[in-house]
């Protein structure tokens, strides 16, 4: 009678601990379940890592462009598209897409991005307005010869031979949520970098 008692509160602790087992398997379950459904609404997606990614492709291929018009001394600009963004060189008189360079081809964003241009001071729009007085544009019959893609190249900010770039703010930001942006600021002396925080 005793091992009789003995083996029915065994098989008591054996099933108890079975119990115990399944149930911290359906908490773990439950646990895997709620957090999926949560992390959704918490990280919507990864939007954050994908501008900080473009923002850094960005950065540095506007400093090969500003490298490559001191080295070579060609003026260089950067173009909105509606896609991205493409690099411009000035030389024969116009400006044309840079080509037979893979490093500066055309960037096409991501179609979850957008980005756009917030210029800065004024003062080298006056200097660029000069320039065009002495003859830095195209001439007529440059545009009546040129293709529709030549004559719509031109530069939204401009990377000089002398090092100086054109003072602006390059805002990347997500199409679903437009307050969570990244800033690229584009200092005169030539200085490019990404802005501290988040712009909102």
């Amino acid at each position: 009678m005793p091992n009789d008692v003995a083996q029915s509160e065994a098989g008591q602790r054996v099933n108890q601990h079975g119990f115990t087992l399944l149930e911290i398997m359906l908490v773990m379950v439950l646990l895997g379940l709620a957090i999926s459904a949560i992390l959704p609404s918490i990280m919507p997606d990864d939007s954050g890592a994908l501008m900080q990614k473009e923002a850094r492709r960005m950065i540095m291929l506007a400093q090969t462009s500003q490298e490559k018009a001191l080295l070579h001394g060609m003026d260089m600009g950067l173009q909105q598209t509606t896609e991205g963004y493409r690099f411009l060189v000035y030389k024969q008189g116009k400006w044309q897409p840079v080509s037979g360079d893979r490093m500066l081809s055309p960037v096409a964003l991501n179609e979850s991005l957008r980005f756009t241009i917030l210029p800065g001071e004024s003062v080298w729009r006056d200097t660029l307005d000069l320039e065009q007085d002495n003859g830095f544009t195209f001439d007529a019959s440059d545009e009546e010869a040129s293709s529709d893609s030549e004559h719509e190249a031109e530069p939204d900010l401009f990377f000089w031979t002398s090092g100086e770039i054109s003072p602006a703010e390059l805002r990347l930001f997500s199409a679903d949520a437009p307050r969570h942006a990244l800033s690229i600021n584009l200092k005169e002396h030539g200085e490019i970098a990404l802005a501290e925080g988040v712009k909102r």
